[in-house]
């Protein structure tokens, strides 16, 4: 980050890292008071209270380990069972779940600023600030960015149309479609029945495969009007059927100080979806 992240540190972000030793030293011993505290039994229950309201858990703390061993030489991380004790010289760690009160300990923010699967697994913790004697930050629900290409204008409803493959948002309805030209066919009579099955049953075959020209025309269709196919497009926005930032590395356009200016610029309205025009 030091090397790459110089348009950052620029606009005044510091990059601390929480295994700087003369920070992370220290909390070390409010950690071990903490998991005297035997708080994975309140993630436990949090974990059972969440369920039975129908909450979905992006981790099980009743399978995932609280506290891991940190090897502050190494950096070697190894899972702590519950009464294990913490081998001399290692640091304690927590595990995920835990990993907000951390955060806070370390750092006493005021805000988090979350996503959707950050705030479930914060959820968790919720029953535990008071234990540990910490003030839970105000979350703030992040802004969901998406870089375009430059001279692409999409409204948030065709981006998901787009993340979906519904090409028909792009484009007007064709008079014509390849499925449509067999509608109506219908066997003679004369044919006799097992020849009417028969063709019953390639008319059904046919018009499964009519269905994916069908799909093509729409895409073709979606061409013209976003300017580029919409099937690549949506690959390069939604890699795998997934959000970018879930597959491709951020800092390579973090980097970029004219990215940043107009990020900033958009975020000022307070949006909670910018659509961002690659300068």
């Amino acid at each position: 980050m030091l090397a790459l992240g110089r348009p950052l540190r620029q606009r005044g972000l510091a990059f601390v890292s929480p295994l700087e030793p003369t920070l992370r030293g220290p909390a070390d011993a409010t950690l071990r008071a903490w998991r005297d505290l035997d708080l994975e039994r309140d993630l436990e229950a949090q974990a059972q209270r969440l369920e039975a309201t129908g909450e979905t858990l992006p981790l099980d703390p009743r399978t995932q380990a609280a506290w891991f061993t940190l090897d502050p030489a190494t950096g070697l991380r190894r899972r702590l069972e519950r009464g294990q004790p913490c081998p001399e010289g290692h640091w304690l760690s927590p595990g995920a779940a835990l990993r907000p009160l951390l955060q806070s300990l370390l750092f006493a923010p005021t805000h988090a600023v979350l996503g959707p699967s950050e705030r479930a697994y914060w959820r968790l913790v919720e029953p535990l600030w008071a234990r540990v004697g910490l003030e839970a930050p105000e979350i703030v629900p992040r802004t969901t960015v998406h870089l375009l290409p430059k001279g692409l204008n999409l409204s948030p409803s065709q981006l998901e149309a787009l993340r979906a493959g519904f090409w028909e948002a792009f484009a007007d309805a064709p008079s014509a479609l390849p499925s449509r030209a067999l509608v109506g066919l219908q066997p003679d009579p004369s044919w006799g029945p097992e020849v009417g099955a028969r063709f019953r049953n390639a008319l059904f075959q046919a018009r499964h495969r009519l269905l994916a020209l069908d799909r093509r025309v729409h895409r073709d269709l979606a061409a013209r009007t976003v300017g580029q196919d919409p099937e690549r497009l949506r690959q390069r926005l939604f890699p795998f059927g997934k959000p970018a930032e879930r597959v491709l590395p951020g800092w390579t356009w973090l980097r970029r100080a004219d990215l940043l200016e107009a990020l900033l610029e958009g975020l000022s309205g307070g949006p909670s979806l910018l659509l961002l025009e690659e300068p």
